[in-house]
């Protein structure tokens, strides 16, 4: 990277990974193999695919096919679609007006 003019933080930006996964592809770790692509835990999928992540999940398919997709592990994929489900399953906080007796607990006094 450094030859190109480039820092490790700047690459991973670019292609949307973790600086270390940048770090760990110039000592020759988590590359592309003969076989496949070894998934990196650290590869950052964007807060946008998270709703699609848990939708595909949804839907029927499975966290592998997914995981592939993304270039990330099984085990990330579920970790996102249960975040998303996390939130979804989140009440909303109560928002409405609600008079500061009822919060309090002291009941108004009638004149």
């Amino acid at each position: 990277m450094r030859s190109l003019g480039k820092t490790q933080a700047e690459a991973a930006e670019a292609v949307g990974v973790a600086r270390n996964t940048v770090s760990d592809w110039e000592r020759g770790n988590n590359v592309e193999t003969d076989n496949a692509s070894i998934p990196d835990q650290r590869v950052s999928v964007p807060k946008a695919e998270h709703e699609a992540i848990h939708e595909r999940h949804e839907a029927g398919e499975t966290l592998a096919q997914i995981a592939a997709d993304y270039h990330i592990t099984r085990e990330r994929a579920g970790q996102i679609a249960r975040q998303v489900e996390a939130r979804q399953n989140t009440p909303e906080p109560v928002t409405e007006d609600v008079p500061l007796f009822l919060v309090v607990g002291n009941e108004p006094e009638d004149a």
